[in-house]
């Protein structure tokens, strides 16, 4: 989870996600679900190390914690990592991986305590409208009335969505990740996460620590588009085989940037599905074509917490919280 974003609003939502798993772990007792182990944006040419200083500026205004450091300090907190070619690092310290399951299970523990009620396997049919309002979801089990619902689908936004008569302009598309055995200069590390989560942004990938292995995503391969209705109906809708050639281009970087890599095999490889928008942002607040009806979508696990509680401001409250206008659900038509 990278918490900096160029926008202090979204900034602001991964700062609120972060604050919400952390006190979420705590309170639900299902274990260890964080690891705040920091951030590094590396930045090996100088256009991206300016660009970091502009991202210091960025954080320093939005009140996240960051510093520049060099390539020593670099190579200290992760020393399997090539560093001699490096301008420096964007280092956020709080900045965090999470177990995203576990998180998931935390935070439902701690809400059915709250008197939430959740039911598993019961897909959303339909959404009925009357008089311009969103009034009830109908559901394989029944029909149930509301006087708000919030349309936080994921993958399925644009589906359901459509059952209220909105058309939101996303898509679920694929995403490598690949997953390495364990590494000789790794032996014996008894923490899952010990070193801070690297991102390479002028390769497009990001590299993460899994206990005595590693696992590197990549960002740089063809786009590769599920629509959300043919997604399957299993228990995995997510995942799809990860294509040889993306697997090839992907690991001739991550060796070149982790020599360590190239004497590890590869464990696990595939590609998981994220929902993008056309321009990157999520989609937020309650639509002006039918009342009552909130969207929340195109929202992954950095901003996920974040966006719940400026859900739960604007359901209480009225307000959000935040200028969210740039999110605004609207502003694509």
């Amino acid at each position: 989870m990278f918490q900096h974003n160029n926008s202090k609003a979204v900034c602001q939502l991964a700062r609120w996600s972060v604050e919400t798993y952390r006190a979420a772990e705590q309170a639900a007792g299902l274990g260890q679900t964080t690891f705040q182990v920091g951030s590094l944006e590396i930045a090996h040419s100088a256009a991206r190390w300016t660009e970091l200083k502009r991202k210091l500026g960025n954080a320093r205004a939005w009140g996240l914690e960051a510093e520049l450091i060099g390539p020593e300090e670099v190579r200290r907190l992760v020393p399997i990592m090539k560093t001699d070619d490096l301008y420096g690092a964007f280092y956020v310290p709080s900045d965090m991986d999470v177990r995203g399951v576990k998180v998931v299970e935390s935070l439902a523990k701690l809400a059915a305590a709250a008197g939430a009620e959740f039911y598993a396997d019961t897909p959303v049919t339909g959404v009925e409208v009357k008089g311009g309002r969103a009034v009830a979801v109908q559901t394989a089990r029944g029909r149930v009335e509301a006087d708000y619902i919030v349309c936080a689908a994921g993958l399925w936004g644009p589906v359901v969505a459509q059952m209220a008569g909105l058309t939101l302009p996303m898509t679920p598309c694929q995403h490598l990740y690949v997953k390495t055995g364990p590494l000789a200069e790794l032996a014996g590390e008894t923490e899952e996460v010990r070193h801070p989560i690297i991102r390479d942004q002028d390769r497009d990938m990001y590299y993460r620590q899994h206990g005595q292995g590693y696992g590197f995503g990549s960002y740089a391969h063809a786009p590769l588009i599920v629509f959300a209705d043919q997604l399957r109906a299993d228990d995995r809708p997510a995942l799809y085989p990860a294509l040889d050639e993306h697997v090839a281009e992907s690991w001739a970087q991550a060796v070149a940037r982790f020599p360590a890599l190239e004497r590890a095999t590869l464990t696990e490889r595939f590609n998981g599905c994220f929902s993008f928008t056309t321009d990157g942002n999520s989609f937020f607040g309650e639509s002006a074509a039918v009342r009552n009806f909130i969207v929340a979508e195109a929202v992954w696990v950095t901003h996920a917490g974040g966006t719940a509680q400026a859900v739960a401001n604007l359901l209480v409250h009225g307000d959000p919280g935040l200028d969210l206008r740039e999110l605004d659900a609207h502003r694509l038509q």
